[in-house]
This record gives C-alpha cells, structure tokens and sequence, in this order.
C-alpha cells in the first residue's frame, strides 16, 4: 500500500474469503498484486524498474515535469524497493497458510514458484492445495515440462528481475533480463527444431 494509505488487513481479507466461501466459491488465489501495495506486490530485484517504468511503462504517459521527478528519484527508490522487497520463492504463503487453516475450499498460492521443490514443499507443509505462478512462465515458456520433468540444464529461471511488470502497458509481456532472455531464446530455437523432428520419428 501506499504510505499513509490504510489497506485492508489479513484479518478483513479472510472475513471476505469466508464470505465468498459460505457464497458458493470454490477456490481462492492468495496473492498481493494491487496497484497499491508496490513494492510488496512485485518482490524481486528492483535494479532500473523505475526508469523502465517511467521510460518504457505505464510512466510514458505521465507529463514532462512528473517523468523528470520520477527518474531523478529513481536510484533512490529502487534502492528502498529492494530493501523492503527482496524475492523468493512461495513469498506469498505466509499469508496462504493463514486462510488455508480457516476456509475448507481449496487455497491456492502464488508468489516466486518457478521449481518443483519448492511447490511440493508449500503443498506437503500445508501452506496450500495448489500453487500458480506466472513470472516463471514469462521466463521459461515450458515451465509446466521444466518442473513435471527433467529441467533442461542452462534453462531459463526466473530471476525476479521485475522488467516484465515495469514494462507493462507499454511493451509485450516478456522477460526483460539479457541472460534469462538468451537461455530462453535458444530453448525456443531448439524446441522449435526438435518437435518436428520428433514428429516424423
């Protein structure tokens, strides 16, 4: 949330999950991803996610005067954004284990799930029924194969770089990390290349 802007808090959030539970929902997602709650709805590296937000994100709109502002501060808010947000994975189940003790339906968690152990872990400790996860698809478009499977080694990982969101309403969905964005080009060129050739095998 913003600073001086009261948000709602967990325990008001589950009265609302048992609201919607006792109306007939069957699953809830656990997340923090609203517009106010930044840094925490993002949590990662924050290294050139203001100038890129402003420069190449939703910020490309706002007036001369406020862009000047927001890039003069930039090093220093990216630098506090860090501190107070650092990544990692299953960051949001502190929160998902809270409604997975109260509501019967199925809890679902997201927050930094990019491995298999990981996500067994949430599910095996009772953090949660299922995790989801969405900035490690962004990374490796065969993450389903990646954590089913045997990941591919040098493979792309998510890396909570934050480029992908600070980009958003200006440039595609993507991953914005050079070295990520490489492994994750020449994984698309190889499967690209096998798939037909395990097609006429």
């Amino acid at each position: 949330m913003l600073p001086l802007r009261r948000a709602a808090t967990p325990h008001e959030l589950l009265a609302v999950g048992i609201a919607l539970q006792d109306g007939g929902l069957d699953a809830i997602e656990i997340s923090r991803a609203h517009y106010e709650s930044w840094p925490a709805q993002v949590l990662g590296e924050y290294r050139g996610f203001w100038r890129a937000q402003i420069r190449e994100g939703t910020g490309r709109k706002a007036r001369p005067v406020e862009k000047a502002i927001s890039l003069a501060a930039a090093p220093l808010v990216e630098r506090l954004a860090a501190r107070l947000a650092p990544g990692s994975e299953g960051f949001n189940l502190p929160y998902s284990q809270r409604f997975t003790r109260v509501l019967d339906i199925s809890v679902i968690c997201v927050g930094g799930f990019h491995s298999r152990i990981a996500m067994e872990e949430a599910i095996r400790a009772g953090g949660c029924e299922a995790v989801s996860a969405a900035r490690a698809f962004i990374a490796d478009a065969y993450l389903f194969r990646t954590v089913t499977g045997s990941p591919t080694p040098g493979g792309p990982v998510c890396g909570y770089g934050n480029g992908c969101i600070a980009r958003f309403g200006g440039q595609p969905v993507d991953c914005y990390s050079p070295k990520i964005r490489a492994r994750k080009d020449a994984m698309l060129r190889r499967a690209a290349y096998e798939e037909p050739e395990a097609a006429r095998a």
